[in-house]
Order: structure tokens, then sequence, then C-alpha cells
């Protein structure tokens, strides 16, 4: 049984995602889960035709990689559905478009707001299923 959260983020795939996903693993402290790019009903969402991080998108990004910065470290899986019940659960992997590009962009985005520098995070993209556009970013930041 692989372990997603220890695992190196180079050597993740499609099926550690589907393992993952199938024990249901809570949301917590060092957890967070996006079933898709965040966006306001004003705001045009993240997809494979708009290539572009929403305003808020980008704001709620960057809290929560703050939060596990300058708390116990965690890691932010964007690209997994969580349950309405609480506590929110891992549900479904929900691949978002152009995940390749949407890890550079998040990855850009830390790099140029977090001051000072860090090199406490990675970002990767991991494709949803193998060799697709689409998958499941997976934002990993360690703690003080």
């Amino acid at each position: 049984m692989s372990d997603l959260l220890h695992k190196p983020l180079n050597d993740v795939n499609a099926s550690d995602l589907d393992e993952f996903v199938s024990r249901s693993p809570a949301e917590g402290p060092t957890l967070e889960f996006k079933g898709r790019v965040p966006a306001r009903a004003n705001e045009t969402p993240w997809s494979a035709g708009n290539l572009r991080l929403p305003n808020h998108a980008k704001d709620d990004l960057i809290s929560e990689v703050l939060a596990f910065l300058n708390t116990y470290g965690g890691q932010l899986l964007l690209g997994i559905r969580e349950t309405d019940d609480p506590p929110p659960r891992a549900d479904i992997v929900q691949p978002v478009d152009a995940c390749q590009e949407l890890a550079r962009r998040i990855d850009d985005l830390l790099m140029n707001t977090i001051d000072p520098s860090t090199s406490a995070y990675e970002v990767r993209a991991i494709a949803y299923p193998d060799g697709a556009d689409e998958g499941v970013v997976i934002v990993r930041a360690a703690g003080p």
C-alpha cells in the first residue's frame, strides 16, 4: 500500500491517488482538499480554455500554503473532491484541466509572493489518468 502523503512527489502516480481516495482520509490541520480551482461567481474559472488563475484562487492558495508553512506543515490536494458531511473526507478524484500548467502557475505565484522566499514547499502535477493533461496538483509545505 502506498502512502501518498509521505511518498516523494516525483514518485506519486494516478494509482496512488486512487488508493489514497479509497481510504477516505479526513481533512485536518495538515491536509486540505479542493475539488477545483477556487473562483467566485463573477470570476471565470480555471479551465483548458482559460489558463488564468482567478484572484480569489490566488488569495486562497497563498493563504493555505502560508498556514502550512507557519504551523505544522501540510498538503493541499487540488483535484480531490471532499464529502459534504463533517469532517470533510476525500471523496473522488476530480481532475483539474491543464494540471501541469496549473502547477507551474501555483509555483510561480508562491515564489513571487512569499517573502522572505523559501524552498520549504514543492508543487507537482500528477496526471490522472496517467498521461493525461488533467489531474491533481499537490502542494506540500514544511512547517517551521
